[in-house]
């Protein structure tokens, strides 16, 4: 029997996903949400990862909390902002988004964005209050 797929395998593959236009997001075990039983919150953080703008608005709908979180803190933010989806990014801030939001790490949605040199997304975030001087650990 195979080994189940990760991010990184699956022929490039996942979720139905082509996986390689999408940057991995750093340190996001697979689990459930620290916010949801549901899986409600999942909804938003999945729908920021991969860009889904529905899935992030019908989540909001349904009251799921813009800085929700899951493993060591990492918000639908930092997801969006790491894989370069602004016009998820620019939902979550309108819908109360903590643009200076830091996971266990101590890092931001703006750190990802660097990181990952989504330079479009990272204006944005300073644009509407990033920290440049906010440090990780």
């Amino acid at each position: 029997m195979a080994a189940p797929a990760t991010s990184t395998q699956a022929n490039g593959v996942l979720n139905g996903q082509n996986t390689a236009e999408m940057v991995p997001s750093p340190h996001i075990p697979a689990g459930p949400s620290e916010e949801s039983v549901d899986g409600t919150s999942d909804l938003l953080m999945d729908g920021a990862r991969f860009g889904d703008l529905e899935d992030v608005t019908n989540a909001l709908e349904l009251g799921i909390n813009p800085n929700a979180t899951i493993n060591a803190g990492t918000t639908a933010l930092h997801m969006a902002s790491a894989n370069g989806h602004l016009d998820i990014v620019e939902k979550l801030v309108d819908a109360g988004g903590d643009v200076n939001s830091k996971n266990e790490s101590g890092n931001t949605p703006l750190h990802w964005a660097c990181l990952n040199g989504q330079t479009h997304v990272a204006e944005f975030l300073l644009r509407h209050g990033a920290s440049i001087s906010s440090l990780n650990r």
